[in-house]
């Protein structure tokens, strides 16, 4: 069996759909010239991996949109939560945004909303947190531990220019848009409609990366290669 790579985004654009097996894959062939020899590429195409890759693209552009503009007019999506930062990450976090108070609108923008408590030196709080760390209202595991790093990640870095600070941000939230990607996607046994299958293709072809999943698995293989006769 090859695997995608033998493909490209091009390729895809120019598959047409054969099958659908068990509301699970796709079956897609592509012309293809081997010398004199012509035939047919016979594609299988996994509905979730596919959905899963697109979404990630999507919420990793909200992110670069947010990096890449030149003020804050916008911003990610947020949610209230309070989450209290307390002993010596709270001491220190509380330090960062006393000592860097020009930073607070860059903040927001990144979404984390902040509120001291002026009876308590050694504390701060997140009133309001990147909406990409929770789930139906509640955080996500390991999001609390990640929304601290997220803020210290910030602070260390958020004179590099927004692109650079952008670019150490990513590696705290990858993680959460992986998993958003992966829940929020078409699951196998998801009947799709004709017309939504050749969309959910299209949309892949359009991916920087069409040919693997959130996690690095395979979108799609090359089942076989039937020549004409």
């Amino acid at each position: 069996m090859n695997i995608s790579t033998n493909l490209s985004s091009a390729d895809l654009k120019q598959c047409r759909l054969i099958g659908y097996i068990d509301n699970k894959v796709i079956l897609l062939r592509l012309r293809v010239d081997q010398g004199s020899k012509t035939g047919w590429h016979i594609i299988a195409v996994d509905q979730h991996a596919a959905h899963e890759r697109i979404l990630l693209e999507q919420l990793e552009s909200q992110w670069e949109r947010v990096a890449e503009t030149k003020n804050n007019s916008i911003g990610i999506s947020t949610v209230r939560y309070a989450v209290k930062f307390d002993g010596l990450s709270g001491k220190s976090l509380r330090q960062c945004y006393e000592n860097h108070p020009d930073a607070l609108n860059s903040l927001k923008s990144f979404g984390l909303g902040l509120e001291l408590d002026p009876k308590d030196s050694t504390s701060i709080r997140a009133i309001s947190i990147p909406e990409i760390f929770t789930r139906s209202g509640n955080l996500c595991t390991r999001a609390e531990a990640d929304v601290l790093k997220f803020f210290k990640t910030f602070a260390e870095n958020y004179k590099m220019g927004r692109k650079k600070l952008f670019n150490h941000l990513r590696e705290v939230i990858h993680p959460h848009l992986q998993k958003r990607a992966c829940n929020s996607a078409i699951r196998f046994g998801d009947p799709l409609k004709e017309a939504e299958i050749k969309e959910l293709i299209h949309r892949l072809s359009e991916c920087r990366l069409p040919f693997q999943c959130a996690h690095g698995r395979p979108t799609c293989v090359i089942l076989s290669t039937l020549f004409d006769t």
